[in-house]
Order: C-alpha cells, then sequence, then structure tokens
C-alpha cells in the first residue's frame, strides 16, 4: 500500500500554522525545593533544630528502649511502633540536614540486640523477611562476621560503618581485622551468595 502525503499538505495550506493558538499550560505558581536544598541558618528556628538533633531525638531514643518499644519485636499497644516510626523519620530528617555521626552509630548499635521476630506465616511471599540476617539484624554489628542476607542492605550498613570509623575514630566499625569490621565483612561478601 503506497501512502501519500497529499492530504495532509492540503490541510495544511487550508489551516496556516499561523492561525493555530497555543494554549500555554496553566501550572501552580509556587514551586517545591527538596528539604536538603534548605539550610535554615535564623535565630529563632535554628537553635531549635540544634536542640532536636542533639537533644530531643536521643532522649526520645532513650524512652523508646526504657519502654521496650525497640529494639526488638512490637510490644504493647498498637501504636507503639508507630512512636518508633515517627522517631526513627525525626532522626533521619536530621541526619539529611546536618551529618551527626553519633547518631548515625546508634543506629548501628542497636541494630540485631534483640532476636528478630518472625511476623509472616512460612507459606506467606513475605516470609524471607523473618530471617534477621535478610535485614543484617541477626546479631549486633560488630558481631557479624561476614555477608550473609541482602546486598544492598549491607552495602549500605558496611558505608554507614565506614563513616562511623572514619568520623569518630571508632576503629571497632572498620577495622580490617576485627569480628564485625565493615571491610573484613564487606571482604567477605562472594559473587556466589548474592542474590539478585
Amino acid at each position: 500500500m503506497k501512502m501519500t502525503y497529499a492530504p495532509v499538505v492540503f490541510l495544511l495550506m487550508l489551516f496556516p500554522v499561523s492561525m493555530i493558538e497555543i494554549t500555554p499550560q496553566r501550572d501552580y505558581p509556587i514551586r517545591p525545593v527538596a528539604f536538603t536544598q534548605v539550610k535554615i541558618t535564623d535565630s529563632f528556628w535554628q537553635p531549635r533544630l540544634e536542640t532536636n538533633r542533639r537533644v530531643t531525638i536521643p532522649f526520645a531514643f532513650k524512652k523508646c528502649e526504657e519502654t521496650a518499644r525497640m529494639p526488638g519485636p512490637f510490644q504493647g499497644k498498637r501504636y507503639n511502633d508507630s512512636d518508633v516510626y515517627k522517631i526513627i523519620e525525626g532522626a533521619a530528617y536530621s541526619l539529611s540536614l546536618e551529618r551527626d555521626p553519633e547518631l548515625a552509630k546508634y543506629f548501628l548499635e542497636v541494630r540485631g540486640q534483640r532476636p528478630y521476630p518472625q511476623r509472616f506465616p512460612e507459606d506467606s511471599p513475605f516470609a524471607i523477611y523473618n530471617q534477621g540476617w535478610y535485614l543484617q539484624a541477626h546479631r549486633p554489628v560488630l558481631e557479624q562476621i561476614e555477608a550473609i542476607g541482602h546486598a544492598v542492605r549491607a552495602m549500605y550498613m558496611y558505608s554507614g560503618m565506614a563513616d562511623v570509623a572514619a568520623l569518630l575514630g571508632d576503629e571497632r566499625f572498620g577495622r580490617a581485622g576485627s569480628p564485625g569490621g565493615c571491610r573484613k565483612s564487606g571482604d567477605r561478601a562472594r559473587p556466589a551468595r548474592l542474590l539478585f
């Protein structure tokens, strides 16, 4: 079948392009800015953010530990987990605005301190999440001597361990010969163990 462009050319001659009116798309006049691109330096909010980072967040984590909300399996009232999630969200927000190696170290040290709970039935497609090793929570990070579990999550954890070692001078997190040192665990990540 032979294609002809004659009808298209004829139509374009009937309706000159200059007659076609293009209406610009209306848009919201305010554009969002990522919070990580905003630096608050005023004398009212900046000190409060600093107090939140240095005092409130550590205090909230301490209270979660005292009330057995963390680390470990869910206990108590149905909203106990949401309290922990809100505090973690606030800490992550704070860390995205201001590097805080001590807070990062806390996140590493709390991992694997209690047995990881079985949350899903064995026949569930999510049953793999019952395994603490999949989440690098099967034992405290400094006692993890081989790379097992989720490779991407493990690399995030090893990166955090390397940062804590470098920024705080805490060689327990980075020493190559230590059980659980990020370099030693990372070296033990073998291609045969990687799951994609």
